[in-house]
């Protein structure tokens, strides 16, 4: 540059990771970089959710998710089967932006031709719990596909009460 008030600031060089070294990472370490606070929600991979409050039989807040198969790229597998590795994640902000409450699997879901084409219409269910405590929340889930790399977020403003609780 030619200005004399003028300050560049850049990196001195570049160092490429080898592409089998991100092969090796697991689908959650993805997941989990999209399910930071603040970022937007990931569009690639349609999740719809359904939450169930504690109560007297079960102490955790449940989770049922419904995945579209649309983003999904299914393998064939052995017996005829569809087979696809999903990450599913579930992380819980108080109100100070700390971790209360979290949650992460892997579903392999090897699927029947009768429940291949059943579940094309309804969705891939999954379904996970989380403990909490009474207060305001915000919760974050979000899936990845780890064949297609195409993951979905969603972000639920979400309040555990004290009576939930012991009702």
């Amino acid at each position: 540059m030619n200005r004399g008030s003028a300050t560049l600031a850049y990196r001195p060089g570049y160092y490429p990771t080898k592409s089998e070294d991100s092969l090796k990472q697991s689908g959650a370490h993805m997941l989990a970089a999209a399910m930071q606070p603040g970022l937007p929600q990931s569009t690639m991979l349609l999740i719809t959710l359904r939450l169930a409050p504690p109560d007297a039989t079960n102490k955790g807040l449940r989770i049922d998710y419904s995945i579209d198969f649309g983003g999904v790229d299914f393998d064939d597998a052995p017996d005829n089967r569809k087979r696809a590795l999903l990450d599913c994640m579930a992380v819980a902000l108080d109100g100070n932006g700390n971790i209360a409450g979290q949650v992460a699997n892997t579903m392999d879901a090897r699927l029947r031709p009768q429940e291949f084409q059943g579940l094309q219409r309804t969705g891939l269910p999954m379904h996970q719990e989380i403990v909490l405590p009474p207060g305001t929340y915000d919760l974050r889930v979000g899936v990845l596909d780890r064949a297609s790399q195409r993951i979905g977020t969603v972000n639920v403003p979400l309040v555990v009460s004290a009576e939930t609780k012991t009702n």
